[in-house]
């Protein structure tokens, strides 16, 4: 059985969303990951699995929507 597309996105493409916030905030603003946790209300170990690439494995490669993605760090500061 194939998945719903809402299920496509809860599984495939929120992971993928995290992990870009994730290194925006490490790379960028210098957070750490207990800080970085804290700001998407995820676990620390979730943060750590998103920046050794286990989680969110996926590449975005529009730069709009990484743009995008960094204006929502932007915002929320």
């Amino acid at each position: 059985m194939s998945n719903l597309p809402c299920e496509y996105i809860l599984w495939y493409g929120v992971p993928v969303i995290r992990k870009e916030l994730a290194h925006c905030l490490i790379n960028n603003f210098g957070l750490n990951q207990r800080e970085t946790a804290e700001k998407l209300d995820i676990t620390t170990a979730a943060v750590c699995q998103y920046m050794s690439k286990k989680r969110g494995k996926i590449r975005i490669l529009d730069k709009k929507i990484l743009e995008e993605i960094g204006s929502v760090v932007l915002y929320d500061r």
